[in-house]
């Protein structure tokens, strides 16, 4: 019997709000934020290859769903691909929506994976991904995009990104997932080196979704070294989990994540959203009222789970 695909993510989403670390581990479920087979900037050509380890003693059927961006998807637990991985074994697949999903066409999203139990204890997995410029046929130029569940964001705080550049040597991207079934709206703000705004902006990023921007199309001319800042719209649904009247609190969990280019040589570089921890752990902890006590997010997930996370 396979597990509830929910279930699994509010577990590990707790395991998240936790604790503040800045960590990936090892689990049934993951997501990567993205995945591609697309022409890029400046004669790029963008693809992902993917690793995945089987950490359990039997072999494991790892299920995969692609998620398309800039459109609204429904995802209900059904996954369209699979493979098998033996008991210790690493398997890498080399262009992954070139080989399991070739009608998608060019275009990147969110890859999601689970590694179906068969009726038996959970089977843990290693997951890991690289997304890189194939564009010269004697070698690429990569960057490693992790699954990572220790990083997503809802109701209060920010999440930081720092070195972001659009000048003559860097261009950089902005990538917000959403995990979840209804359309978030989110504020994207970004900073100059000196902490002056240079630009504030709100996009929406739909159900079970990725939306990537470059720091031009956020109204930046000109950056060397700068910061951006996503957060959630407080006047959007789905920004407080703690109203009863609001969308479930999953529809807001968000990902973030930055792609740095160097224009010269095509070159790039990831790094996740960084939280402040602070202002996102008082989320819904605010108003002894509002359901959710005053033990913040980390009350409110363990009581969706029936644990003590205080």
């Amino acid at each position: 019997m396979r597990r509830s695909v929910v279930t699994t993510v509010i577990a590990i989403a707790s395991a998240a709000v936790a604790s503040p670390a800045a960590a990936q581990f090892a689990s049934p479920f993951h997501v990567i934020p993205v995945v591609a087979k697309v022409a890029g900037s400046q004669g790029t050509d963008w693809r992902s290859d993917g690793s995945i380890t089987n950490l359990s003693d039997r072999p494991v059927t790892v299920r995969m769903e692609f998620l398309r961006e800039a459109r609204n998807n429904a995802f209900t637990g059904s996954f369209s691909k699979s493979v098998n991985v033996a008991a210790g074994e690493t398997r890498t697949i080399e262009d992954i929506l070139g080989t399991y999903f070739p009608n998608e066409g060019n275009t990147k999203g969110m890859l999601l994976l689970m590694a179906d139990d068969n009726g038996t204890d959970s089977q843990m997995l290693a997951v890991s991904t690289r997304t890189y410029n194939a564009a010269n046929p004697n070698a690429t130029y990569g960057q490693t995009v992790p699954s990572n569940f220790l990083g997503v964001l809802f109701g209060l705080g920010r999440s930081v990104m720092p070195g972001a550049s659009w000048d003559s040597r860097f261009r950089t991207n902005v990538g917000v997932c959403n995990i979840g079934p209804a359309p978030v709206s989110v504020v994207i703000d970004v900073y100059r080196p000196n902490g002056s705004l240079v630009s504030s902006v709100t996009r929406t990023v739909e159900s079970f979704s990725l939306r990537q921007w470059r720091l031009a199309d956020l109204g930046v001319s000109s950056l060397s070294g700068g910061r951006v800042e996503v957060r959630l719209d407080d006047g959007a649904a789905g920004f407080d989990p703690c109203d009863p009247g609001s969308v479930p609190f999953l529809s807001s969990l968000l990902m973030t994540y930055f792609s740095k280019v160097d224009n010269a040589t095509g070159d790039a570089e990831f790094g996740y959203g960084q939280l402040v921890w602070d202002e996102y752990a008082n989320t819904c902890g605010s108003d002894p009222t509002d359901g959710c006590g005053s033990g913040g997010m980390t009350t409110l997930v363990g009581d969706a789970l029936g644990l003590d996370l205080r």
